[in-house]
């Protein structure tokens, strides 16, 4: 069966959604994979360097379960393509399984990084560490209303939800600062907010995911009740970096504004809530390239069990980040998320970045942290190997 891209809303990126990859890496819907960006820049940095996408490269389309659509070709750039929308290294599956087969095992062979080491190869993904430090826009103000406190130490209402044993409320502040240090960074100057087309529409979707995820959260979140106003200026945040230039950029710093305000304490805007369409304004596919983010971190920054002890923290707010994600877009609303085979793998992934979070952090375990992570990246590779 194929299915059809949905018509794209007006000054939305032009990448739809593809199919899923485990509940984010596991639910795709564009065409991505679960590799992604270089590691994080250093504490205090931006991407506000980072060069701008080219206008050659070949667009984003829906590829479907089942759908080969293969016509080889190589670009301009000398990058090999099976399509126009599936990069020639797109896509790795596990060494020791057949693609389909669920992962309940940490994989044998190929090294810690080698599993997923191409998915997503040139895909460009946001920074993974927030700028907390520093002046200008793109530092969190002391007095910012994210709250504080340690993980088990916040108060928990009723978790109908489920949320709560998913990402603790803390975990879920720091990746709302995270994106918010990046979006205010991206929209500082007309040349920050070109540079940033790769990154903004990554971080714009990721904010609004997590504000309709706080909504949800049992946890403590002091603007928790106006969580569907931040959600929807993020939305449109996400919708001016479609664009270039001047308007376009003070488009997105016009929504900023008052979601920082938000943010800060301060009650929102009477305009401020919209209706909530997960799959237009949450695109799967930016989803994806933050997990593949939050995934790469986990494989590559923890070479060993010092390394691990010494930036467990680190580790584990992306891991809890790659876990909400990963549940998040396994929601019905997303093509294909209701599929049972869809289900299981994202189910797999949340679990896998679960226990890699508390491996790392809680009760730290070098050897279990490993296979948690080895756990993650076969998912995200047997569900690939599916939905593409």
């Amino acid at each position: 069966m194929k299915f059809s891209p949905l018509p794209p809303r007006t000054a939305l990126p032009a990448a739809l959604p593809a199919a899923f990859c485990t509940v984010a890496v596991l639910c795709l819907t564009a065409a991505i994979g679960c590799g992604g960006s270089d590691p994080a820049p250093a504490e205090g940095t931006t991407n506000a360097d980072a060069p701008a996408p080219t206008d050659d490269a070949p667009p984003a389309t829906v590829a479907v379960k089942g759908d080969t659509g293969i016509a080889p070709f190589t670009d301009p750039a000398g990058r090999k393509w099976l399509n126009k929308s599936i990069p020639y290294d797109a896509f790795a599956t596990a060494p020791d399984r057949a693609p389909g087969s669920v992962a309940t095992a940490a994989p044998t062979g190929g090294g810690r990084g080698a599993l997923l080491a191409n998915i997503g190869a040139g895909m460009s993904a946001p920074s993974t560490t927030p700028a907390m430090s520093g002046a200008g826009r793109g530092a969190m103000a002391p007095s910012m209303g994210m709250g504080t406190g340690a993980v088990g130490e916040e108060e928990m209402g009723e978790d109908a939800s489920g949320w709560g044993a998913v990402i603790s409320a803390e975990d879920l502040r720091d990746e709302i600062k995270r994106a918010r240090n990046v979006i205010a960074a991206a929209v500082g100057t007309v040349a920050a907010f070109n540079n940033a087309q790769a990154e903004l529409p990554v971080d714009a979707a990721t904010l609004a995911a997590m504000a309709q995820i706080t909504a949800e959260h049992p946890g403590a979140v002091p603007w928790k009740e106006h969580a569907d106003a931040v959600r929807t200026l993020a939305v449109r945040v996400g919708e001016a970096a479609g664009s270039r230039g001047r308007t376009a950029r003070d488009e997105a710093r016009e929504s900023f504004d008052p979601l920082d305000s938000i943010l800060g304490g301060n009650p929102p805007p009477d305009d401020a809530v919209a209706e909530f369409d997960r799959q237009l304004d949450a695109p799967r596919g930016e989803l994806m390239k933050r997990m593949s983010t939050a995934l790469k971190y986990l494989q590559q920054e923890a070479p060993d069990a010092d390394v691990m002890a010494a930036n467990g923290g680190e580790l584990a707010r992306q891991a809890a980040a790659l876990a909400a994600l990963s549940r998040f877009t396994a929601h019905e609303a997303y093509d294909n998320a209701s599929e049972p085979d869809y289900q299981q793998w994202a189910n797999a992934l949340t679990a896998a970045a679960n226990d890699a979070a508390r491996n790392a952090r809680d009760t730290p375990d070098y050897t279990a942290y490993r296979a948690a992570v080895d756990r993650a990246a076969a998912a995200c590779a047997d569900c690939h190997g599916v939905y593409r």
